[in-house]
């Protein structure tokens, strides 16, 4: 099962030094890990969108996606295996809502099991995506959707990759599976790596994230990195 870590320059020295070797140490292979860096400065959205287009010409059935600022569980590999037979076409991996106590939450934030696209939020720092889907998904983008209307300030500012997604399978694929797996298989961990350009003014954190030592070992090794000149 590929994996592709979709991440801008300034959390590349997090996505190597730490995500990426997390993973291997659950077996994941090195080739089944593709590291989707922004480099030309496109922003989330669009950024998203091209990894989405690569993903549908690079058909292997089904890509995770995570985003760079988040932490694996210890059994994260464990439980992409388990899924290899799910059903469902979609996969939410992160259940969230509001870190600051807020009651605006989405429909994954409530609990697991089959949800449909309009109670879809804040999956995208794990979720997986048909390679086919994803590939509709960023036509869809690049033929103009989103240009007016309530998206449209989401495509000027170059961000919402997860509204889009969700949008289109409302609008393309209304009876899709999709399944919200609880407990949370990511946590979040924006505010600890930084480089985030806080575009939604208010931060995601797993509702449900069994930490069996994930955040022990990554302060420790966060810890280490104070003092090292690093390029973020």
């Amino acid at each position: 099962m590929r994996i592709m870590i979709h991440a801008c320059p300034q959390r590349m020295w997090y996505v190597k030094g730490y995500l990426v070797p997390k993973l291997r140490e659950q077996k994941i292979r090195l080739k089944d890990i593709e590291i989707w860096e922004d480099t030309s400065g496109l922003g989330n959205l669009k950024s998203c969108m091209k990894g989405f287009a690569w993903c549908g010409a690079h058909d292997s059935g089904a890509t995770w996606h995570l985003q760079d600022d988040v932490l694996p569980a210890a059994d994260f590999a464990e439980r992409i295996k388990a899924l290899e037979d799910s059903e469902a076409e979609v996969v939410c991996g992160f259940r969230g809502g509001r870190r600051d106590g807020g009651r605006r939450l989405r429909g994954n934030a409530y609990g697991g099991g089959m949800v449909k696209p309009e109670d879809m939020w804040w999956s995208f720092q794990c979720i997986r995506v048909r390679d086919k889907d994803a590939g509709e998904c960023a036509e869809w983008y690049f033929a103009g959707a989103g240009s007016e209307g309530p998206l449209s300030r989401y495509r000027e500012r170059g961000e919402g990759d997860d509204l889009f997604f969700k949008v289109f399978l409302m609008e393309k694929k209304p009876g899709v599976k999709i399944l919200q797996v609880s407990p949370s298989m990511v946590d979040h961990i924006s505010e600890q790596i930084g480089g985030s350009t806080q575009t939604h003014g208010y931060k995601a954190e797993a509702k449900r994230f069994p930490d069996h030592g994930e955040h022990a070992d990554f302060e420790a090794w966060l810890e280490k990195k104070k003092g090292e000149t690093v390029d973020r």
